[in-house]
């Protein structure tokens, strides 16, 4: 069987190259408890990072003003795995840009389903 391999893409402005770098190392360590890695990550010209998992999810992590980047994601590592159960695995997007918790994006994760995470008969058109 093939081994299909995905091809990182880090990106910042001039001259961020190392940071990123360091970045990277340290969200792929945050994220090994969820057996997840970063595939891209992104620093703006207005010094906030955003990452895409291999799982699909969009980390928006925001500026290290406040609480620190890698304390944010500390607190969403945690919590991942009961939002994932609660939201049937819908997440998308994580906003973490909060100094008090973060966002989920979860479409479809509010409409009532069966125990097997289809739609009720009821709400089908």
């Amino acid at each position: 069987m093939p081994i299909t391999r995905t091809l990182l893409l880090l990106s910042g402005p001039d001259g961020s190259q190392a940071l990123v770098a360091r970045r990277y190392d340290e969200l792929a360590h945050q994220l090994l408890p969820l057996s997840m890695q970063p595939v891209e990550l992104e620093l703006s010209d207005r010094q906030s990072w955003t990452a895409r998992l291999d799982s699909g999810i969009t980390l928006k992590m925001g500026r290290d003003e406040g609480l620190p980047v890698a304390d944010r994601v500390a607190r969403w590592v945690t919590a991942h795995p009961l939002i994932q159960a609660r939201l049937n695995g819908r997440a998308e997007v994580i906003d973490l840009r909060y100094p008090n918790g973060f966002a989920v994006r979860a479409p479809g994760a509010l409409e009532p389903h069966d125990g097997n995470g289809h739609p009720h008969r009821d709400n089908l058109h």
